[in-house]
């Protein structure tokens, strides 16, 4: 780049490093997206270094443990 610089909320992103920035950044997709995958990839994309016990505390705000027959194995369920 010749000149100018592009900010994020002031500050300069040729200071930050690539990790720290993609770290700070979030997407909301407008349209709901899952993978004809499991419930465990669902969770984790957009960030696959999440624990296994973030992925089931993150299950868990959701309607899927109230239900009676449902149990860790469900994690592994294709959703589509």
């Amino acid at each position: 780049m010749a000149s100018g610089s592009i900010k994020i909320d002031g500050t300069d992103i040729s200071t930050v490093t690539q990790n720290a920035f993609c770290r700070s950044i979030g997407v909301a997709l407008q349209d709901t997206v899952l993978f004809n995958t499991g419930i465990w990839y669902n969770t984790r994309y957009g960030r696959v270094t999440v624990t296994d016990r973030e992925v089931k505390n993150a299950a868990g705000t959701t309607e899927m443990h109230r239900k009676k027959n449902f149990n860790t194995t469900n994690y592994y369920l294709l959703l589509c």
